[in-house]
């Protein structure tokens, strides 16, 4: 089977609960489609995992952006188990990237090896800013933020920073082609529709795909969603 989930922003039990829900086997494969890092406390521990399994692939989201943007001199300055905290916080450098949550990641990097902080920080720098699958009679593309003003442009065409920042219409279509569908994250469906008790899978009027159900916001009721290309079915934690 083809999973797709998004926006674990750190939440690595929710991550693993997921993957025995679904009952996720080396047969199935699992796309991320970006924002892995950041607000949640386990980032690394999800980055470790998803790095050892050759079925699960990953797209870039714009907190993996900024990780990127940050860690590259965080990292060479900051060597050791132990970095000042106090001091990081007070640096303009990274006051962006701790006001969107990177100070938990960086803990979270912190307790790893700078070895395995390396390999993290290569990772991040070679995941791409989408990707494509098709599933039986379905061509899907999966990009974290939106495709900006494009519409019958591919992503490839879409400027990167458009690809993680930018909000698609979710009632809108999107790209060319019969049964093409557009997947993406970043935007809490909550905040899509308002009317809703609980956060859940936004599917537009249009081939639209909202996938982020905010499972770093407990203010939103947020949940990690994940949906299944075969069936169509929707999995919760």
């Amino acid at each position: 089977m083809t999973y797709v989930m998004t926006d674990l922003h750190g939440e690595y039990e929710k991550y693993i609960r997921m993957l025995e829900r679904i009952r996720f086997s080396d047969r199935d494969t699992l796309y991320i489609n970006g924002d892995i890092c950041d607000r949640g406390p386990r980032s690394a521990e999800i980055y470790l995992d998803v790095m050892e399994r050759k079925n699960v692939l990953v797209v870039k989201g714009n907190h993996e952006v900024m990780a990127e943007e940050n860690l590259e001199w965080l990292l060479r300055e900051k060597r050791g188990n132990d970095p000042d905290l106090f001091e990081l916080y007070s640096d303009p450098r990274l006051w962006i990237w701790f006001q969107n949550g990177g100070d938990t990641t960086v803990v979270s990097l912190y307790k790893e090896s700078e070895e395995r902080r390396r390999r993290i920080l290569d990772f991040i720098k070679q995941t791409p800013y989408y990707r494509t699958c098709r599933v039986g009679d379905r061509h899907y593309v999966l990009v974290h933020g939106g495709l900006g003003s494009a519409r019958l442009s591919g992503p490839e065409e879409v400027a990167p920073s458009e690809l993680v920042w930018s909000r698609p219409d979710f009632d809108g279509w999107y790209l060319r082609g019969e049964n093409t569908y557009l997947i993406v994250g970043h935007t809490p469906t909550i905040l899509i529709d308002n009317g809703r008790e609980k956060a859940k899978i936004y599917r537009g009027k249009g081939n639209v795909i909202a996938l982020d159900c905010g499972a770093a916001y407990p203010e939103y009721q947020g949940r990690l969603g994940c949906l299944c290309l075969e069936t169509d079915e929707e999995f919760y934690i």
